[in-house]
C-alpha cells in the first residue's frame, strides 16, 4: 500500500514486538516505487546499477543485467525463500546452489521426503511457494496473490492437523497437544530474541537462522508427539 520495496527481506530482518507480534525491520536498502499502469498489483523502483539484498534471497532476474530492476515481485521471491526456510526447517544454504544464486526447493524436498516437515510443505504449500519462487517475475505471484494463497494453505494445513488424515500413504492421528503447545515454542523463540544483543548498538538483535532451526529441532512437539514414522 505504501509502494515500498524492502529489497532485503530475510530471516535476520524479522523481529518480535509486544512478545508475539512479528515485524519486518531494517529498511536501509528499501526503495520507493510506483505502480505499473498495466499491472496495478506490481510496484517498481527506478533502475539501479547496484545489486541489493542477501545471497539466497535475491530474485534471479536481479542478476541478469547491469541495470537492476527491483519490483514488489523481488520481495515476493525473498518472502518465499523465508517461508520455505521456516516451514522446512532448513537454512538457505541447504536448498540453494551456485553461491546461493539458485533456489532449488524441489531437490531439497525430494532428498528429505522422510521428514514430516518436508512432507507438510510438499502437501500444503509447494504450489504456492513454487509460484512465489518462479524464476521469471511475470510468472511469479504478486504480493496480494501470495498473501491470499498462503492464507488458504495455512487454513488447510491447520485443519489437517486438527482432524488428521493420510500423508504419503501414512495415516496421521492428530495430537491436540501439538497445537496447544505452539505458544510454548513461540515463547522460547522470544526469549532467544530478547537475550541476543547487537554488539555495536547494544540493542536487541533478531534471532539468527541457526538458532531458529535449533529451537524447532529440539522441540518435542513437532518430533516426539507426532503419530508418524517420520522424523
Amino acid at each position: 500500500k505504501l509502494h515500498i520495496i524492502h529489497a532485503d527481506i530475510k530471516l535476520d530482518n524479522f523481529l518480535y514486538r509486544n512478545e508475539i507480534e512479528i515485524v519486518l525491520a531494517d529498511f536501509g536498502l528499501a526503495m520507493s516505487g510506483t505502480v505499473y499502469s498495466a499491472k496495478p498489483d506490481v510496484v517498481a523502483a527506478p533502475p539501479s546499477t547496484h545489486l541489493r539484498g542477501t545471497p539466497g534471497y535475491i530474485a534471479p532476474e536481479l542478476y541478469s543485467s547491469s541495470d537492476v530492476h527491483y519490483t514488489s515481485k523481488s520481495d515476493v521471491f525473498a518472502i518465499g525463500v523465508t517461508i520455505f526456510s521456516l516451514l522446512a526447517g532448513a537454512p538457505v544454504r541447504e536448498f540453494s546452489r551456485e553461491d546461493r544464486k539458485i533456489i532449488d526447493t524441489t531437490s531439497y524436498l525430494r532428498k528429505n521426503s522422510h521428514s514430516f516437515r518436508a512432507l507438510i510443505v510438499s502437501t500444503f504449500f509447494k504450489t504456492t511457494l513454487d509460484k512465489m519462487l518462479a524464476a521469471k517475475p511475470e510468472a511469479r505471484y504478486s504480493a496480494k496473490e501470495a498473501y491470499d494463497a498462503l492464507l488458504a494453505d495455512v487454513s488447510k494445513c491447520l485443519e489437517f492437523m486438527r482432524t488428521g488424515g493420510v500423508l504419503n500413504g501414512v495415516n496421521f492421528t492428530p495430537d491436540n497437544r501439538m497445537l496447544d503447545d505452539l505458544p510454548v515454542l513461540l515463547h522460547r523463540m522470544i526469549e532467544v530474541a530478547k537475550n541476543r544483543w547487537c554488539a555495536i548498538n547494544n540493542s536487541p538483535k533478531c534471532i539468527q537462522e541457526d538458532e531458529i532451526f535449533r529451537i524447532f529441532r529440539d522441540n518435542t512437539v513437532f518430533y516426539n508427539q507426532l503419530s508418524l514414522k517420520y522424523r
